[in-house]
């Protein structure tokens, strides 16, 4: 029952956001978003008496606000550009300008803890490793 209700919420809001508001790429977006919230309150509710749910608030809200910092730059910069460079490559500096906002928001506010990278070392593969170590230096260092 929980998943014919996610899959036609999912359903619902791209089909709002698409069709009846004509969003285009940023309809796509907000629908992908709006989804994976209702899909992240569906999970919690179903797992409410299975497993003990608890959030780490600081990181939750301290990545919202990365990610609000990411979207403001990611509208600013289509916004400007947008007639001006293809819609390829507004696609493309889209996600470049986001990935970079969204890393410096994270270091600036200090979201991510020792605890993580240590994690991150433990579960990626030998030849992976190099990466929690970049990211030990790069995030962490004081």
């Amino acid at each position: 029952m929980m998943i014919t209700v996610a899959i036609f919420s999912s359903t619902a809001i791209s089909y709002v956001t698409l069709a009846y508001l004509n969003l285009g790429m940023l309809g796509t977006a907000l629908a992908r978003v709006l989804s994976s919230f209702a899909a992240f309150g569906y999970g919690i509710y179903a797992l409410r008496g299975t497993i003990k749910t608890m959030f780490d608030t600081e990181s939750l809200w301290k990545t919202s606000l990365a990610c609000f910092f990411m979207a403001i730059a990611i509208v600013s910069m289509s916004y400007f550009l947008e007639g001006i460079v293809s819609q390829t490559l507004l696609l493309l500096l889209s996600v470049v300008l986001g990935a970079a906002v969204y890393f410096c928001g994270i270091v600036a506010l200090r979201t991510v803890k020792k605890q993580d990278i240590e994690l991150l070392n433990e579960s990626l593969p030998e030849k992976l490793k190099v990466v929690s170590v970049w990211l030990d230096r790069l995030i962490l260092a004081d």
